[in-house]
């Protein structure tokens, strides 16, 4: 984003003969009126999921970004002019059957190694629950670093809803394990949230034999 914008890869895309849609996961836009006349210029199907519907996902969201508040319903408009089908999740984005994720009226903390995920579950989360810390490990995050940001709050009886999503430094493994192992140690309730399928198969197995529930899924 510091040299390049979402119209500048639209128009890339739009010119590759191996790109069938384009699917855009948004936190800002920098040039609405170019974004709107490159999306409405574009032959190809564009489809959109946007962080910041709610209050708790829009304060992380500028966190993450550092940019301006902006009315989720500003956007609603733009994408509409601009012919972008706006997507409520993931899930729906990429026609995936995904396991139901409700969680009501819990106390949560969330760790992520993914700024945006964070956003977006807080997004889905935070209308029904109280989200009390969103912790993001970043993207370098080691089954070390889960386990250790874990421990951090082996005293606070919370739900705490752990997302990985498969990145270079990723374990997801390893985490998987240690996940388990500090659920089972301190008798928690952790609900797994590892995006992906073949890059997380394995952990998902050891997740779900340590009866972990895990989903792979938003």
């Amino acid at each position: 984003m510091s040299d390049l914008d979402f119209s500048d890869w639209i128009e890339h895309f739009e010119k590759d003969k191996n790109t069938d849609k384009i699917v855009l996961y948004l936190e800002k836009i920098k040039n609405g009126k170019r974004f709107i006349e490159v999306c409405r210029n574009s032959k190809k199907e564009i489809l959109a999921i946007k962080s910041g519907k709610t209050e708790k996902g829009l304060q992380a969201t500028l966190s993450h970004t550092g940019s301006l508040a902006t009315d989720f319903e500003i956007y609603r408009g733009a994408f509409k002019q601009a012919n972008v089908k706006l997507k409520e999740s993931i899930g729906e984005i990429f026609n995936l059957n995904s396991e139901n994720i409700s969680i009501k009226n819990k106390n949560l903390i969330l760790i992520t190694n993914a700024g945006g995920v964070g956003a977006l579950f807080l997004d889905h989360f935070s209308e029904n629950n109280k989200v009390e810390k969103l912790i993001d490990i970043l993207g370098t995050a080691t089954a070390n670093d889960y386990k250790k940001e874990l421990e951090k709050y082996k005293n606070f009886n919370r739900t705490f809803v752990v997302i990985l999503t498969p990145q270079t430094m990723s374990e997801p493994e390893a985490t998987a394990e240690a996940i388990s192992e500090f659920a089972i140690k301190n008798k928690k309730k952790i609900i797994a949230y590892f995006l992906g399928d073949k890059s997380v198969r394995k952990a998902t197995e050891i997740l779900r034999k340590n009866k972990i529930r895990v989903v792979n899924k938003i």
